[in-house]
């Protein structure tokens, strides 16, 4: 229950405080402060969860939470790389490094993986 429940809450703030939500930006470039109130609310949301879920020594809320943590970062950074226009080549070969570098961080903790699907009762 725990890991559904984050997965959806995680979803719902990734998805809102974002750059792209429809009134993120009122006029040209300059942002709403309803989409800092939004990722500060996302941020949050995500430390509480990864201090619930190690504090109560629920694995696989804290592993989930913490996907979520590293999606919100790549998020914000791609949104600062596309604001500023920077090189898109460039951000394909940061994320593509990002993701080899996380995948052999996966390969060495597999109890990692396997946290985000323990189900106990």
């Amino acid at each position: 229950v725990a890991v559904v429940g984050a997965m959806t809450l995680h979803l719902a703030l990734l998805i809102i405080s974002s750059r792209y939500y429809h009134d993120a930006t009122r006029s040209g470039n300059r942002l709403s402060p309803r989409y800092f109130r939004r990722n500060a609310l996302a941020s949050s949301a995500i430390l509480l969860c990864i201090l619930a879920g190690a504090l109560s020594g629920a694995g696989g809320l804290s592993n989930t939470s913490v996907v979520f943590g590293a999606l919100w970062l790549v998020e914000k950074y791609v949104e600062l790389h596309l604001h500023e226009g920077w090189h898109g080549w460039t951000l394909v070969f940061l994320l593509s490094l990002t993701m080899y570098r996380a995948s052999l961080w996966l390969h060495d903790h597999p109890a990692f993986v396997v946290g985000v699907f323990e189900f106990e009762a």
